[in-house]
């Protein structure tokens, strides 16, 4: 009988369906990996990509992509997508976070600005509450087993450090402002480790978002 082990490193939906067919944008430039849209092989790539899924394009090319010209996502592509891909991953039984139904409600809504929000928000909740279980090509979600009162273990450093540089990243590509991500980022994840902003920048070794 195969066990499933538990992966120490953050979700990242690149992992996640490896078996679906590469499907291209019109422009090359972008890959659907079955998660989600990412850069083709030779593009340009941030820090920590891998986990983030965003490129190094100028603002003008990410707004283009946001408006859905050169059949690239829309956000509202963005926000079904990460619904999808929540819902997908989910070991049978576990329950999605809150957020998810934010940006459910954002979606239905029509509401751009609220869905890049609650993008970030649902990244941050499935990278802080849930850990990934793999069972050979399969994987799965389930409520982690972190302990965020241990700043001292290595993957409270690891998840926090991932969803605040994702955060940045999305805020570089217009995808959230700056008082929304700082927001978040005093409130789930400093907060949550029980630290202010300063604080918080020194125990990850990043420099503000913001």
């Amino acid at each position: 009988m195969r066990t499933a082990s538990i992966s120490k490193a953050p979700f990242s939906p690149v992992r996640t369906r490896q078996l679906v067919a590469q499907q291209y944008s019109e422009d090359g430039l972008w890959m659907w990996n079955g998660a989600e849209w990412v850069p083709t092989e030779g593009q340009e790539q941030p820090a920590g990509y891998g986990q983030t899924g965003y490129d190094q394009t100028s603002q003008s090319q990410w707004d283009e992509s946001a408006s859905g010209a050169s059949g690239e996502p829309s956000i509202a592509d963005l926000a079904a997508q990460a619904i999808d891909q929540m819902m997908s991953i989910l070991q049978e039984g576990v329950q999605p976070p809150p957020s998810m139904m934010q940006l459910k409600q954002s979606l239905n809504d029509g509401d751009e600005h609220a869905m890049k929000t609650n993008i970030y928000l649902l990244l941050v909740d499935q990278s802080l509450d849930y850990d990934t279980v793999e069972e050979g090509d399969l994987v799965s979600m389930v409520p982690t087993t972190v302990d965020y009162y241990n700043t001292e273990d290595p993957r409270v450093k690891d998840k926090m450090r991932y969803v605040y540089s994702y955060g940045i990243s999305m805020f570089k590509r217009g995808m959230i402002d700056g008082e929304h991500l700082k927001s978040i980022v005093l409130e789930k994840l400093a907060g949550r480790i029980g630290m202010d902003g300063p604080t918080f920048d020194q125990y990850l070794e990043m420099p503000a978002a913001v």
